[in-house]
Formats: structure tokens, sequence, C-alpha cells
């Protein structure tokens, strides 16, 4: 009995090592400066929370929490470079085959490309391989503990002050909408868009004191169709996925005033409710687009082509 009650407390002790050691250890040669921590702390509360917050329960949430995704993409004493590097290379083009997380990939499907920097992904991974986002609450913490400090002290390019207010606005309609698919439905998820998309994007412009906007070629509201100016920057978005290539932002000065141009390109989970009816666009959703939008265009895309822009009147400095 003594032999085998000392043999249960190894095993235990060997197990508390074993999960220790499957964590990353905060012994980096070069760690993330406060500066830094402050900037990747923005940019996850930009990007990243929305989708994947670290507050919420299983049957709420839309795509997998941080600690999940740490857990998942550090594997047993890998180097923080390492780490930096498959996290990176993931979100800046997410594909089934380099997903380190096939339950998330069959519960929540694959992930959009968010159109981030390779700088910001590689800020955000820094940060989250060197501090402990083992408690719920590590994103307050995290925020409370570095309030004081600046941002990164690198200045921000007109386009690249643009997209943070794009982003931050695809950031809110994105959590609504999947929240809304998530708790109603694809078909019920129309209603939204009809009801809150425009809304939400004028709160958020509201709120920024930016003017933005949705527009496209193909608008499903007629209330968003491209001018003159806006389709020449849509035919070169176009033009340029046609080839293989990533369409870059860009800025038209306009009366004085900086607008950005920004593309919105289509991944998997679009094609539900902007894919082939009948066979991508279920019967129920199509009746429920074409009830509510009548004169909609905005049928038949594909995976990876252009939906719309962003138009943007960019901040100043």
């Amino acid at each position: 009995m003594k032999l085998t009650r000392i043999f249960l407390l190894l095993a235990a002790s060997m197990a508390v090592l074993v999960a220790c050691n499957d964590q990353p250890q905060s012994t980096s040669d070069a760690p993330v400066e406060p500066a830094q921590l402050a900037e990747a702390g923005r940019l996850i509360q930009m990007y990243c929370v929305s989708c994947h917050a670290p507050h919420g329960n299983s049957e709420d949430r839309i795509a997998p929490p941080m600690l999940a995704i740490k857990n998942h993409y550090y594997e047993n004493g890998m180097s923080r470079e390492d780490f930096v590097k498959s996290f990176t290379e993931f979100v800046l083009n997410p594909t089934e085959e380099t997903s380190k997380m096939p339950g998330a990939l069959e519960k929540f499907g694959l992930m959009p490309k968010l159109g981030m920097e390779q700088t910001q992904l590689e800020t955000i991974a820094g940060a989250l391989f060197d501090q402990d986002i083992q408690d719920a609450g590590w994103l307050d913490q995290w925020i409370a503990a570095v309030s004081g400090q600046p941002a990164s002290k690198e200045e921000l390019t007109e386009v690249q002050r643009g997209k943070r207010v794009a982003m931050s606005t695809k950031a809110i309609l994105g959590k609504n909408l999947l929240g809304a698919i998530s708790e109603r439905g694809t078909a019920n998820a129309v209603e939204f868009c009809n009801e809150r998309a425009i809304f939400l994007t004028d709160s958020m412009s509201a709120d920024q004191h930016v003017p933005v906007k949705r527009v496209s070629d193909q608008p499903r509201n007629p209330g968003n169709l491209a001018n003159a100016t806006e389709l020449e920057y849509i035919a070169y978005a176009k033009s340029k996925l046609a080839e293989g290539q990533e369409p870059a932002p860009k800025v038209h000065n306009i009366d004085g005033r900086a607008i950005g141009y920004y593309p919105i390109v289509t991944n998997k989970m679009c094609m539900q409710c902007h894919g082939a009816p009948e066979t991508q666009i279920l019967a129920e959703t199509m009746h429920r687009i074409d009830s509510l939008y009548p004169q909609d265009l905005a049928k038949g895309y594909g995976e990876n082509e252009l939906r719309g822009i962003w138009v943007v009147e960019i901040p100043g400095e």
C-alpha cells in the first residue's frame, strides 16, 4: 500500500512537470518592450478580441479563445522565434493545411484573411509568447499594466491610419455578424445585415470621428453603389486578384481630403450569402435576401474575389 501511494505521488508530480513544460517560458533574449506590449494590446483589441474573446462559454463562441490558440501553436521546447513565425504565417494566409487547430476548424470554419501587416502580427505573437494568459482576465490586466505606455513611436502613414479605421469597423461588423449567424442561423442573419450593418458602420464612423463606408460595383443595398472614382480602384483591385496578387490600398486626394480605399475580399464564409444561388446559398437564405433586397446584385461570387471596398476619410496624425 505504501509503495502504491509513493508511485501515485510520483506520477502526479510527473504530470505536473509535463504540464508545466508544455507552456512557453518567458526567457526570451529579446522580450517585448513596454511600448510594444501596449501596441500589442491595442492590436489585439482592434483585430482579435471581437472573435477570440478570453471571456464567454463554449456555446456562445464564434472562434477559439486566445489561450487555446497559444497552446496549439506552441510546441514543447519551441523558441520564441519559431512561435512567432508559425503564428504569423498562418494568420497572414489562413489555410486548412497549415492550421494547427483541427477541432476549431471543424467547429468554426477557417478564419478569413484579416489584412494585417506582418509586423503587427509579429508584435502580437511575441507578446502572446512572453505573457501568461492563463487567467481569463489576462487582457484586462495586461492593458491596465501598460496603460501609461505610449504606442510604438513608429509614425503611421496615411494608408496605415486609414487602415486602422477600416479594420476596427470590420472587426465590429464581423463580431456582430458571426454572432447573429451563430445564434440565429444564416437565413435570419440576413435581417441583421439589413437592419444593423449600416447603423454599426455609422456608429464606428462617429466613434472614430472619421467618415467610413463600404461600397461595391455589385451592391446588395443600392445605397452602397460605388462612385466613379471608387469604381476605378475596384477595377484595379480586381485585376490584381485575377493575377494572383494582393491589391494594395490606395489614397486619393479629393477636394483637399485624403481618402483611402481598402479591398474587401470574399472567403468561404461569405459564400453562404454571396455565393452561387441554390448550391452555396440555401433556399431559405435566398428567400430572405430576395425579400429584403429586391435590387440585390451581390450573388454569384467565388472565394478570394473582390466583394467591395472600404472608403475612409483618413484622420490626421
